[in-house]
């Protein structure tokens, strides 16, 4: 079983990634964390360095992560840029771990959908667009403007998305649970 969880950044998906992991047994695959570790290979480095020069810094010879963020999301051409680089790698790291594996698997992406990765279940985890920039400003100290755009990005990307599921996160973590509950008895039946 390959569960994928999708949602803007912010909506709680590493919450309910944990969740599921944890209570049955899954193994997870963050996208995020998988976008990291391409991004300090030094193919990627290189990559960064000729396409967005602003966003390498010469002194530690590494990808200012902050600046790219705001680059990328900040012009949708070189966003596009970044994407058509990194999604295939991505995506090729995932179907290896997905090959290699026989364990019940649970992808968190946020704009997982577009990868087109081999997926039984899609979970939608939403929240309002108050409880994201909240949350975000919270755990990234991100700039507001940047964060605005990144979320428009995501729905402009996410706005035709099928999903099997939805999960609101507006509430409190017990609700939360119990509708991860909800669907996971879904699943299963």
């Amino acid at each position: 079983m390959i569960l994928g969880i999708f949602g803007f950044t912010g909506s709680g998906k590493t919450t309910v990634t944990k969740y599921i992991t944890e209570k049955y047994n899954f193994k997870a695959i963050d996208l995020d964390v998988i976008s990291r570790e391409i991004m300090d290979l030094e193919e990627s480095q290189n990559f960064v360095k000729m396409t967005f020069p602003q966003a390498y810094n010469m002194q530690t010879q590494k990808v200012d992560r902050k600046i790219l963020r705001e680059i990328i999301f900040n012009s949708p051409i070189e966003n596009q840029k970044l994407s058509q680089y990194m999604w295939p790698k991505i995506k090729e790291h995932v179907i290896q771990t997905i090959t290699s594996s026989k364990e019940n698997i649970i992808i968190d992406g946020a704009i997982l959908p577009k990868l087109n990765i081999p997926i039984d279940k899609y979970i939608y985890v939403s929240a309002d667009q108050q409880d994201l920039l909240h949350r975000i400003k919270v755990r990234d100290n991100a700039n507001e403007n940047t964060t605005y755009e990144l979320l428009k990005y995501q729905g402009e990307l996410l706005y035709e998305s099928v999903k099997d599921f939805e999960i609101h996160n507006n509430s409190s973590i017990e609700k939360l649970y119990q509708q991860i509950e909800i669907i996971m008895k879904k699943i299963k039946d």
